[in-house]
């Protein structure tokens, strides 16, 4: 099977999406896939290599496709961005995998078998989205509820397969002890460290985090990792008058799986104020928790109950700082609750590989090809 990765943005890049692209893109090529992933010829700050960025195996090829400008004017960009790719000849025989419903509109009327996914569902662009995506091959959801808006908006149940987002399992398992790291990270070896890893958006709830640790004993120490510069200075603004707040910025993936193992419970506090982050979000971060086998405190929107129950982690009620504070109370006094949610989480978290997630994506685009 031969797929050409379409992604109109840069890479390396601080956000989640850069992650999941390239670790997509070496899953694919390890299922035994030739692999080439595009991306536009633009400004990046980042400088490192995309390979050595993500420490991942070179396995697929990376060609950069010139547009104009190269910093800025997005929609210019975008557009001579998709016009070098309809005329760069790339072979009929390749499958075209997609986020972006433009590009994906536009190979599937030029005859190529289209696979678009989607991570989250945007009311206000449905109609335009749905115009875009008549035409293509295969529609892949992260998540059981946007596949039910597809449905209901008149595709066929087959056309789209669920494949939630993922991990690499051995990324997480390190040899080295807590302690260890503790020292190495400066963190403290006496407290019982909250953690948050991802972006700072208040639609990720991290004020309600900030609220919870104001609320807490000072014997829990919360450390918040990711996020824009930006956000970083916001949150430490709100954080300014408690010791027990540690807010360390942006770290490369490399970094996470020690900051994970250094933590004592891991929090994900989508706010149910915000509809993607409440209802069709499928967070890399959630699958990253499991993989570390920690405690995962978590709010409970649909979102996250989707892949989250209270046997693989402890739910409070989202956006309510007092029960988020509860719930890291409680789970923190009860030994036996720990222990079922890391081996519940562990066990669930085997089915959800990126290797195991290519080879069924790979395989259902066969099946139906053939169908």
């Amino acid at each position: 099977m031969k797929i050409t990765i379409i992604f109109n943005n840069r890479l390396p890049t601080e956000r989640a999406h850069g992650l999941q692209i390239v670790k997509m893109c070496g899953a694919f090529a390890e299922a035994g896939a030739e692999v080439e992933l595009i991306i536009p010829d633009i400004y990046n700050p980042l400088k490192e290599d995309i390979f050595a960025h993500y420490q991942i195996k070179e396995n697929f090829s990376v060609t950069r496709k010139r547009c104009f400008p190269k910093k800025g004017r997005y929609r210019l960009r975008y557009f001579t961005f998709i016009i070098n790719l309809l005329f760069s000849g790339i072979d009929k025989n390749r499958f075209i995998f997609t986020r972006h419903p433009e590009i994906a509109f536009f190979f599937s009327r030029l005859g190529y078998k289209v696979i678009f996914e989607i991570h989250n569902w945007q009311k206000e662009k449905t109609r335009k989205n749905l115009f875009f995506l008549k035409k293509v091959f295969l529609i892949v959801s992260t998540t059981k509820i946007i596949k039910k808006e597809f449905i209901r908006s008149g595709f066929a149940a087959e056309k789209i397969i669920v494949a939630p987002n993922s991990v690499e399992l051995k990324d997480f398992d390190l040899s080295v002890s807590q302690i260890y790291i503790r020292e190495q990270l400066k963190i403290p070896q006496n407290k019982t460290i909250v953690l948050y890893a991802g972006h700072l958006y208040k639609r990720k709830g991290v004020e309600t985090i900030i609220e919870a640790a104001k609320l807490l004993p000072y014997k829990y120490y919360f450390i918040f990792i990711g996020g824009l510069p930006s956000d970083v200075q916001n949150l430490k603004e709100l954080a300014k008058d408690r010791s027990n707040i540690d807010i360390r910025g942006h770290k490369k993936y490399i970094e996470v799986p020690f900051y994970l193992k250094a933590a004592d419970i891991l929090v994900i506090s989508n706010s149910g104020e915000d509809e993607t982050e409440s209802t069709y979000t499928s967070p890399l971060k959630l699958f990253e928790y499991l993989a570390a086998g920690k405690i995962i405190v978590a709010s409970a929107v649909p979102a996250i109950k989707e892949f989250l129950n209270e046997k693989t982690a402890a739910l409070f009620k989202p956006d309510d700082a007092n029960d988020l504070a509860r719930a890291i109370e409680e789970i923190s006094n009860d030994s036996d609750k720990q222990k079922e949610i890391i081996d519940n989480g562990l066990l669930f978290i085997k089915r959800h590989t990126w290797k195991k997630r290519a080879e069924r994506i790979m395989h259902y685009a066969k099946s139906y090809e053939s169908a």
